[in-house]
């Protein structure tokens, strides 16, 4: 069973370059960041746009990576040959996998829960 996924607001003194692990985009860190968990399990900073969005448009947004990554799969499948692009694909589809099962459980949210620091 999958575990609660969490938002904690966190204070963030270093300015540094991160990706969002929902939408992909590249984000400064600033004064405070927002720490998406799974669990106990961190999953990445999330950016200023996605945790302000409504989680479905995020996990909106996340299905169109998923489609993108399937679409690259079908071509990859198509065009390279050979053991290491095999492993590679399955890296990707693994990946795929892996966001669209995230996107499925952040539309069922209403909104991002706040986890609460102890």
């Amino acid at each position: 069973m999958p575990k609660q996924l969490e938002i904690e607001i966190l204070p963030c003194d270093d300015a540094t370059e991160s990706s969002c692990p929902l939408c992909g985009e590249n984000l400064s860190l600033s004064s405070s960041v927002g720490m998406l968990y799974d669990g106990d399990q961190p999953l990445g900073c999330v950016c200023e746009r996605c945790l302000n969005e409504n989680p479905k448009q995020v996990a909106g947004r996340l299905r169109e990576r998923v489609v993108d990554l399937y679409e690259f799969i079908r071509k990859a499948r198509q065009s390279l040959a050979g053991e290491p692009w095999i492993k590679c694909i399955e890296k990707v589809r693994s990946r795929a996998e892996h966001w669209d099962a995230l996107s499925g459980r952040i539309a069922c949210l209403e909104q991002w829960p706040v986890r609460q620091q102890a």
